[in-house]
């Protein structure tokens, strides 16, 4: 319940998930950011967003299967983006 009361503060609107139309940003699902990641060079992503290069792999791994809101926020504007 805590993770759902993040993730609306951070203006996730779950009916506009990958929505061109919505209002918000582009929330991508973890599946999405690990297949845009696979031939990216992870330490400029890392850079890019501002993001420890270690949490960047862990991602792109699959290690990492439940990364922050704001870290997925983070990675799905950048790649939005590119």
């Amino acid at each position: 319940s805590s993770d759902l009361a993040t993730l609306l503060t951070l203006g996730f609107d779950a009916t506009n998930v990958n929505s061109p139309d919505s209002g918000n940003p582009t929330m991508l699902k973890i599946k999405r950011i690990r297949a845009l990641l696979a031939d990216r060079n992870l330490a400029a992503v890392a850079r890019k967003t501002s993001l420890h290069v270690n949490t960047v792999r862990a991602i792109a791994s699959g290690l990492n299967k439940n990364p922050l809101p704001e870290t997925i926020k983070k990675l799905s504007k950048y790649l939005s983006v590119r």
